[in-house]
């Protein structure tokens, strides 16, 4: 994917969404990304944030048929500890995808900022839902930003 890189666009959130209007702003921000030749979206498979972007890119592929979505897997069995109704949307989401990538078979400490990086260094442009400086979120924007890329706020 590293040829793409160009191209690629990752996503990083917070698990809870605490402003109006996120989906709304997010849709904007794909629609003017795609338009402006992004073709590659990466999310992370995590609840909230990454959920948004994973259905927001599936929504616009009618619009948009040539972007593709990647779902980055931190560990093969992620997702499977969430309840019955968010792990059937997780699996729904994934199953749709272009593209899944499962960067370790078992889950280890670090595994989720492995994830984090590795979508970051696969993209040019970072779309970022941030409302406070500490947790997964901060630190892959921090990296983004020392990488680097764009970062667009949602917020």
């Amino acid at each position: 994917m590293s040829d793409q890189r160009e191209k690629t666009v990752c996503f990083t959130g917070h698990r809870r969404i605490l402003h109006k209007d996120v989906e709304k702003r997010l849709e904007e921000i794909v629609s003017v990304l795609a338009e402006d030749g992004f073709v590659n979206f990466i999310a992370g498979g995590a609840l909230g944030f990454d959920t948004l972007a994973e259905k927001c890119i599936l929504r616009l592929k009618e619009k948009y048929p040539f972007i593709r979505l990647m779902v980055a897997l931190p560990y093969r069995a992620h997702g499977t500890n969430w309840d019955g109704r968010r792990f059937c949307e997780y699996k729904s989401l994934v199953s749709q995808a272009d593209a899944v990538v499962v960067l370790s078979e078992t889950y280890h400490r670090g595994c989720m900022h492995a994830r984090n990086r590795y979508i970051v260094d696969c993209s040019s442009v970072c779309v970022s839902y941030r409302y406070k400086d500490t947790g997964g979120t901060a630190y892959t924007e921090d990296y983004a930003l020392k990488k680097g890329l764009t970062v667009i706020s949602v917020v």
